[in-house]
């Protein structure tokens, strides 16, 4: 499998924009990795995925996030379950460092915007 040519669908987007919108709020802008970690581990195809790791790069990045929870600084990595599910199914550190520097060719796509601009 080539993972450089594999990009990921408007679902994986979807599904990895979703982590902020499920379950107890932490703060605006701290994704739920509760929702991560079981959605990384249930895939078992592997174009799967690394179509949702690289739209979870895209979307959040693969650095810590931090935010607050009950007035304590919280930090949370989105990336980390799936890159530790990339290194479970086989994927070598070249195939994984390639995920990790993804960037994807719609902005407008990774932050939500598109369907504001349809034509």
């Amino acid at each position: 499998m080539y993972v450089k040519s594999i990009k990921p669908e408007k679902k994986d987007i979807d599904r990895a924009q979703n982590f902020r919108n499920s379950g107890k709020r932490h703060d605006v802008d701290t994704p739920f990795i509760t929702k991560a970690e079981p959605m990384a581990k249930a895939i078992t195809d592997r174009e799967k995925l690394v179509r949702r790791a690289k739209a979870v790069v895209a979307v959040w990045g693969i650095r810590d996030i931090v935010g607050e929870r009950e007035g304590r600084t919280i930090r949370v990595n989105v990336w980390k379950p799936f890159m530790n599910r990339l290194v479970e199914l086989g994927f070598d550190t070249h195939d994984i460092y390639d995920i990790m520097m993804y960037e994807h060719d719609s902005p407008l796509q990774v932050l939500g915007l598109d369907d504001l601009f349809e034509i």
